[in-house]
Parts: C-alpha cells; sequence; structure tokens
C-alpha cells in the first residue's frame, strides 16, 4: 500500500484511513483504490481543492453493503475533521471503469458531503483518461490495464457534451454561480474545455487557465487571474461577467 500517496501529511491520513474502512467493508469485493483530479493533474490547492477518489469493486455492490459503506462515510463527516469534508470519490465495477457506458447501473457516489446512487456523465470519459494516464494507487493493480484507449475524438465529444447539457443551461439560471468557490470553478472550467478542444489534450485547470490568459483578449485577464487566484473567503467576482466569458468561451468552443 502507498503510505504517502500525496505531498500533504494530513491528506494521506484520511486517505489511508478511507482505505482501511473501505477494504474492511468491501472484503473480497475490493479492487484498489485510486486518485484523480487536482491531485494527480496538478494545481491542487489545500484551501479549495476536493480530493478526488475512485473505488474499483469487481462487481455492482448490493444494498447491503451500499449502506455500510453510506453509513461509514457520514460517520466521517460527523467528525468534523476538514479533509474529510473534501473527499469526492465514486465506487466503480471493474466493467464500467474499463469502458464508458451512459447506461450502466447507478454506483454509490460521494459528492459535495452527500452520498447517493447515481450515473458517471460524460465528464467521466475525462476521468478515466486522467486515472489511466496518472497511475496514483492507494493499492491495488495498475490501472493502465483496466481502462481501454481513449481516443482525442472521445475526449473532446465528452467536452462538448459537458458543455451543452451542464454549463450551457447555467447561462439562463446561473443561481450556483452566486457560491463564491463555483464562480471561479465556472472560469476555470471554461479555460480547460477551450483547451482541450483546441489542442486535444487534457491538462490541469490552472494550466489551461495560464494558457488562456496568453490566447484570448486581453479582457478576461483579469477575471481568469482572479479564479486562478481566489482562496475560500475570497469575494465573488462579477456574475454578469462570467456569464458573459462563458457565452464567449462556449460561442468558440462551437466554433472548433
Amino acid at each position: 500500500m502507498n503510505q504517502e500517496p500525496t505531498p500533504y501529511p494530513e491528506i494521506n491520513q484520511i486517505l489511508l484511513d478511507l482505505h482501511g474502512c473501505v477494504a474492511d467493508i468491501l472484503g473480497d469485493l475490493y479492487v484498489g483504490m485510486y486518485l484523480y483530479g487536482s491531485l494527480t493533474t496538478g494545481g491542487f490547492d489545500l484551501s479549495r481543492s476536493d480530493i478526488d477518489f475512485v473505488i474499483i469493486t469487481t462487481g455492482h455492490l448490493q444494498p447491503p453493503t451500499i449502506e455500510a459503506l453510506e453509513s461509514m462515510h457520514l460517520a466521517l463527516l460527523e467528525s468534523g475533521n476538514q479533509w474529510v469534508k473534501k473527499l469526492e470519490g465514486a465506487y466503480v465495477p471493474e466493467a464500467v471503469i474499463w469502458r464508458h457506458n451512459p447506461h450502466h447501473p447507478p454506483v454509490p457516489t460521494l459528492n459535495e458531503g452527500r452520498f447517493y446512487l447515481g450515473p458517471l456523465g460524460s465528464d467521466w470519459i475525462l476521468q478515466r483518461k486522467i486515472l489511466k494516464d496518472s497511475h496514483v494507487a492507494i493499492s491495488g493493480p495498475v490501472l493502465d490495464e483496466m481502462i481501454n484507449e481513449i481516443s482525442t475524438d472521445e475526449l473532446k465529444d465528452a467536452v462538448r457534451e459537458v458543455l451543452y447539457h451542464w454549463w450551457v443551461p447555467m447561462l439562463k439560471n446561473p443561481a450556483r454561480l452566486e457560491d463564491p468557490g463555483y464562480q471561479p470553478y465556472a472560469v476555470l472550467s471554461m479555460c480547460r474545455s477551450l483547451y482541450t478542444l483546441s489542442t486535444g489534450e487534457l491538462v490541469s485547470k490552472q494550466t489551461a487557465a495560464n494558457w488562456a490568459q496568453r490566447s484570448l483578449l486581453a479582457d478576461w485577464s483579469g477575471l481568469i487571474g482572479h479564479a486562478l487566484d481566489w482562496s475560500e473567503g475570497d469575494e465573488t467576482q462579477s456574475i454578469p461577467q462570467t456569464i458573459e466569458f462563458m457565452e464567449h468561451v462556449i460561442e468558440l468552443c462551437r466554433r472548433l
């Protein structure tokens, strides 16, 4: 088992604690535990980033096991540990992690402090690519061999799917942007979407935002800079300007 999967001792401890609990509950159903997101692509920020993980299982989990996992996660959340609140992940069967299938049965998911059953959306094509390339395991076999090859066209199609089904509707109902942390997240996500559609490559949000500052009109430099520098407790940047930026980037993406 990897005792130091990240450069942060406090995060390593919560990941190892979670691993122990999960392994006890799953038993022979457990295959491996892996990291993705900013902890593997770069740009992780202790004050704002999530701790993204995936647990691979031999098959779809049954209700008693799911209930045990839910009780475990709720107990961890109630402990008051600040790092537990940043945990976000899913329990994914080997057959589902191998190839994206939008019609697979829902899987146990932890997101924004909620534990629930849900499908893995098109964004998981991107997450699977990160997992395949990053090789950051708490324990388990090499994940590269458990995920099929993901083409550049598949990556671009996944980005378009997320843009049109998640971000475009937000232009008409931008309530989520009122969350101080979500507004910079939206700006950085726009930058990464545009970068991937322009280059066919996946990079961290920070890398994509730095590229966007050089590539887009200077008018957007301040908004992107604010998103890059934002920390918890900072004020939200202009919501109308953010929506205007999203509209601009989405139109650029449509042309690619």
